[in-house]
């Protein structure tokens, strides 16, 4: 279960891309972010109530911390930059720009907020990236001859 669940989230990260950046497409940027942000809070506000009814935890603005509040306004800025790219890119970077994006500011936050660089982070966010720009040049050589 622990390797399946994992790969489930994954295939659903490609899958809200592709049908956000459809959405957008057909009707405005402004209004398929606002499609997105609605039906992902209320799948939130139904996770939380269910994680709550198991949990028997209290959940309270207050003591969320601001950083994690900032995130959805960032969230906002990710998801205006997917549905403006996803229509001009191929599915090979529709996979890992979230993947990379998520590991970037997953490792900022780990230093800033925690004290803590991984390592491995920087050098798998660094390899991912050697290998979109050397695919990069590889698709524009080709396209070019």
């Amino acid at each position: 279960m622990s390797y399946i669940l994992p790969f489930f989230i994954g295939c659903s990260i490609v899958f809200a891309s592709i049908v956000n950046g459809h959405v957008a497409g057909r009707v405005g940027m402004t209004r398929g972010i606002q499609m997105n942000y609605f039906i992902g809070s209320l799948a939130a506000l139904v996770l939380t109530g269910f994680s709550k009814i198991v949990s028997h935890g209290t959940l309270s603005i207050e003591t969320i911390p601001v950083v994690f509040i900032l995130g959805s306004f960032f969230g906002l800025g990710v998801s205006f930059f997917m549905n403006k790219i996803v229509p001009e890119i191929s599915a090979f970077y529709i996979v890992l720009l979230p993947f990379v994006g998520q590991m970037l500011v997953s490792g900022c936050i780990d230093f800033f907020y925690l004290n803590i660089l991984s390592k491995g982070k920087v050098i798998g966010v660094a390899l991912i990236l050697l290998g979109i720009v050397c695919n990069a040049i590889l698709e524009r050589t080709s396209v070019t001859l």
